[in-house]
């Protein structure tokens, strides 16, 4: 199933639906149900390889630039591919000979990590559910030579830890992604976004809230776009923010809430607080960021203090404890973070 969903027959079917997403456009009218239809979405995810062309990153340098031109060729493809088009036709001839070099470069090899939902079910935390996302295409039909469309949909499935699995459809993609790129756009230049944000609440959250009822905690593992929605900015249902009346946490897939590592930490109680980071301590050098190489990373005016504060409070609520590190400023590095990471408890950055 995974194979013909990524390793695709033809180049033009990258706008089309594969098998996954027609089994899921398909599984509620033939009375599928949603907890069968996550099973198939976790055997497929749990193939492990290179998301452009299924194949293991390989270390010969000559795949480099032919993968690079590949995925040049597939952007091009899904804006509009005309049947009748010599333009396209080309494009496609040589998206296919890209890909036969590629192979001839490289040994398809999958390694396919054995999960169940059970497994699924079994790591969630008490008091959790996960919202497990995939971005699917669903079939439009077309005329000989009409441009395919870019019909896309997010679908998530809802796990609680009783083994409950709930079918949500978000809807169309492109709105969403659309949403989302807004919204991100608006927080980051630090202007109004309230209406922007309750525009991704009726979008996401709202379909969402109704069924996590009485949850301290929401895992997301995202798909697309929605790696990047600032959830700590979408607005409550009885608070200012969504953020004061649950917790977030994210996952990159099912697989890696499974095997996430588990480090053996002291019962005693210990912790890191980071706040007041110099993030761009090499004077004189820029930092590249949103296109813009001549912008720095201006420091956060109020992490230090809250930073001391949080320190502060947990040295009075665990007065016998030793293990607890405060690091601001130029203390704040990513060595000195990393190597308190493993062994504290606690953890806040500000």
């Amino acid at each position: 199933l995974a194979f013909v969903q990524k390793l695709r027959v033809h180049t033009e079917s990258i706008g089309w639906p594969g098998v996954l997403d027609t089994y899921l456009e398909l599984a509620p009218e033939l009375e599928i149900s949603a907890e069968q239809q996550y099973r198939h979405v976790l055997n497929w995810k749990g193939i492990l390889h290179d998301p452009s062309l299924g194949l293991h990153a390989s270390s010969d340098p000559r795949s480099q630039p032919l993968r690079a031109e590949w995925t040049l060729i597939r952007q091009q493809l899904r804006q509009g591919v005309d049947g009748n088009n010599a333009r396209s036709r080309d494009l496609e001839r040589n998206a296919e000979e890209l890909e036969r070099r590629l192979r001839r470069l490289q040994q398809l090899t999958t390694h396919v990590l054995s999960l169940s939902l059970e497994d699924v079910v079994a790591a969630l935390p008490e008091h959790s559910v996960l919202f497990d996302v995939i971005e699917v295409r669903q079939h439009m039909p077309r005329e000989q030579g009409q441009t395919v469309q870019d019909n896309r949909v997010y679908l998530g499935f809802l796990i609680d830890p009783a083994g409950h699995v709930s079918r949500i459809n978000l809807g169309d993609a492109a709105e969403m992604d659309t949403a989302i790129e807004s919204l991100v756009q608006r927080v980051a230049s630090r202007s109004s976004y309230r209406r922007l944000a309750r525009r991704l609440d009726r979008l996401l959250a709202q379909p969402l809230r109704e069924k996590i009822t009485g949850s301290q905690l929401l895992i997301i593992s995202a798909d697309g776009w929605l790696h990047r929605v600032p959830w700590g900015a979408l607005p409550g249902s009885e608070k200012n923010f969504w953020l004061e009346e649950i917790t977030f946490a994210t996952a990159s897939s099912a697989q890696s809430l499974v095997r996430r590592p588990s480090p053996k930490r002291s019962s005693v109680p210990s912790w890191l607080v980071v706040g007041d980071v110099n993030y761009d301590p090499m004077a004189g050098e820029s930092v590249e960021r949103s296109g813009d190489k001549s912008s720095r990373w201006a420091p956060l005016a109020s992490s230090g203090s809250e930073a001391r504060h949080i320190d502060q409070l947990l040295r009075r609520r665990f007065s016998t404890a030793k293990l607890g590190t405060l690091l601001t400023g130029d203390e704040a590095t990513k060595e000195e973070i990393v190597s308190c990471l493993a062994s504290r408890k606690y953890v806040h950055f500000a």
